[in-house]
């Protein structure tokens, strides 16, 4: 969810509305629809969240996309990091060299061996 800050043209910073905690496995799929948002993992479940306002589904679709990505590559017990630090644009982390995908692991914590996978 946007929250505001002093500067009317600085983009807006985000803040976590929720963890998908009831998940166990990395999140493969997100889909939104008749005020629901449904997630896949491989749990081998799916689960149904209320959509709520645009803000909220632009900030579901952020963090699934970048928590899904991070599942493929077995990091998914990151995902909670890097949606507190901010790192939501899955595209802006593709688009990375080694030594920002660097600083991007040592600011979620990463171990050694994760972050040369990362």
């Amino acid at each position: 969810v946007p929250s505001q800050s002093g500067d009317a043209s600085a983009p807006p910073e985000l803040a976590p509305l929720r963890r998908l905690r009831e998940h166990t496995a990395p999140l493969y799929a997100c889909a939104i629809g008749g005020g629901l948002i449904a997630t896949g993992g491989d749990d081998n479940t799916v689960r149904l969240w209320p959509a709520g306002t645009e803000a909220e589904r632009v900030y579901w679709l952020a963090l699934t996309d970048v928590a899904v990505a991070l599942g493929r590559i077995g990091l998914q017990r990151y995902s909670a990091a890097f949606d507190a630090a901010g790192y939501l644009d899955l595209e802006s982390l593709q688009r990375m060299d080694a030594s920002q995908r660097a600083e991007v692991a040592k600011a979620t914590g990463m171990k050694h061996g994760h972050a040369r996978k990362f």
